[in-house]
């Protein structure tokens, strides 16, 4: 895998350029996470040292999704983890392990790929999924109002 210096994001061993930064990519084991101060999470080696958290994508009223570096698959993955207070809530918990076994169960290559559900060091929880460069289907639906058939 390759990561920008500048935004983390990640990108494929055959890409050249961020997209987004304009900057050359360099191979993402050998690019240091920069930590941000406003978010611990950032840089740290997840559930068992597995996932490398590369930057945040996006938060959300149970948690925020990050983009991660699955160190064991070489692949680039989105990792939601709870927020702290969420993940002391018993029944939230259930919620969002109950959103885990029913997305897992639904294989299909129009659905998000649920990898996997993890304890973090941290006592949260952290469900893994394929990560998906693109835009976020409310912001599609406001600027078309319709899905094309």
């Amino acid at each position: 895998m390759k990561a920008c210096p500048q935004c983390q994001r990640l990108y494929a061993e055959d890409a050249g350029f961020c997209p987004v930064d304009g900057v050359a990519l360099a191979l993402a084991s050998a690019l240091p996470v920069a930590a941000d101060p406003e978010d611990e999470t950032i840089g740290q080696r997840i559930c068992g040292g597995r996932y490398e958290v590369r930057r945040k994508v996006a938060d959300g009223g149970m948690g925020r999704v990050y983009q991660a570096l699955d160190l064991e698959d070489q692949r680039s993955v989105a990792i939601k983890i709870l927020h702290p207070e969420v993940a002391m809530d018993e029944v939230q918990v259930e919620r969002f392990k109950r959103e885990y076994n029913l997305s897992a169960s639904l294989p299909h290559e129009h659905i998000v790929h649920v990898l996997n559900f993890h304890t973090t060091e941290d006592d949260s929880y952290a469900l893994v999924m394929e990560y998906l460069e693109g835009e976020e289907l409310r912001m599609f639906l406001q600027r078309e109002s319709l899905c094309p058939p």
